[in-house]
Formats: structure tokens, C-alpha cells, sequence
């Protein structure tokens, strides 16, 4: 009786699907574009990555437009003002466990291994953080450190 019950299910999903033109691929209904080989319906045409994909003008990997940070170089791609002190740039952010609103610690770099079990350890690159903590309940937050643009 399982196997009656997701046969029925997968053929009434199958109702709400179609095929592309262009890979014939099933796409969902409600979708415009298709999923693998970049298709637009309304447009009949296939649409190619450098149409809607964004770049960081940092470093220049390709990015999802959602993006506010870059992931590569931690650029600041789209200043969101909720977020951020007007006055001093730093986070607006509420303590995860207790709601208090933290506090900036600082900016600190981090690696692994221990001191200087290694002399490359000297050039290694470190990844930095900006350090909050919340003055009722201690717990620390890390955060990638905002790197305006120009």
C-alpha cells in the first residue's frame, strides 16, 4: 500500500511539470527558466551566465546577486543601513542566546597550528574577525570584518 501511495504522489507531482524546448528537461510549472541548461520560456531563448551573474569589483570571482559580502575577499557588495551603526559602521546585532544587544571587541586574526611549530606559520595568511560579546550573558560572536569600497 506504500508503494500505491507514492506512485499516486509522484504521478500528480509529474501533472505539474513540463519540458523544456531547448534539453528537454522536466521543469516545474510555475518556473519561467529552465533549471539546467538556462532556457527562457517568455523569451524563447537560452540565457547565458554573464546576463544576470554579478562580480565582485574587489576581486572579481562571479557571485550570486543575493550576495551582500562577498565570500572570496568579504567586500561589502550591498550596503544594507538596517544592519549597521550609522555613526561608527559597526553591526547592529542582538545576543543570540539572551536578545542584549552586543558589543564590539575588536578586530582579531586567527590561524591554525600553534606558535611557531612551523617558520612558514610567519606568512601564512590569517583570516580576521570582528569580535562582539554580550555584556549580560558573555557569549562571544565572530563576524567577517566590513571592507567598504572605495
Amino acid at each position: 500500500m506504500v508503494r500505491y501511495k507514492e506512485a499516486h504522489r509522484i504521478t500528480l507531482m509529474n501533472l505539474h511539470m513540463k519540458t523544456c524546448p531547448n534539453c528537454k528537461t522536466s521543469m516545474d510549472d510555475n518556473f519561467d527558466v529552465c533549471w539546467n541548461c538556462g532556457y527562457s520560456l517568455p523569451e524563447e531563448r537560452v540565457i547565458e551566465e554573464k546576463e544576470y551573474a554579478e562580480s565582485c569589483p574587489n576581486c572579481g570571482i562571479t557571485l550570486d546577486s543575493n550576495y551582500q559580502f562577498c565570500p572570496n575577499c568579504q567586500y561589502l557588495l550591498k550596503m544594507n543601513n538596517s544592519l549597521f551603526d550609522p555613526d561608527d559602521g559597526k553591526l547592529k546585532a542582538d545576543c543570540l542566546r539572551c536578545h542584549t544587544p552586543l558589543i564590539f571587541n575588536g578586530n582579531y586574526k586567527f590561524h591554525e597550528g600553534g606558535p611557531l611549530q612551523n617558520f612558514f606559520e610567519i606568512v601564512t595568511n590569517r583570516q580576521s574577525y570582528d569580535t562582539y560579546f554580550c555584556p549580560k550573558c558573555g557569549k562571544i560572536e565572530f563576524y567577517l570584518p566590513v571592507k567598504e569600497g572605495d
